[in-house]
């Protein structure tokens, strides 16, 4: 996917029904949308708020977005 950076960690900030948003280390707030999670491990069922993550930021048009999400230990 264009516009992609070195992967960045963070947290779980908020979920809602299909999305949520990450806190970036970096304090940059990121859009997650279900279908930005790995296929392998915790699915996006499984995130909870305050779960640290990995990924990837994409900058979209209408904002900063979290991609290849996966959870972190």
């Amino acid at each position: 996917m264009a516009n992609e950076t070195p992967e960045s960690t963070g947290v779980v900030r908020k979920i809602r029904d299909g999305y949520g948003f990450v806190a970036g280390n970096d304090g940059t707030d990121y859009f997650l949308h279900w279908t930005a999670m790995v296929k392998e491990g915790p699915t996006f069922r499984d995130l909870k708020v305050g779960d640290r993550v990995a990924f990837q930021i994409y900058v979209a048009p209408k904002g900063p977005r979290a991609i290849e999400v996966r959870v972190t230990a």
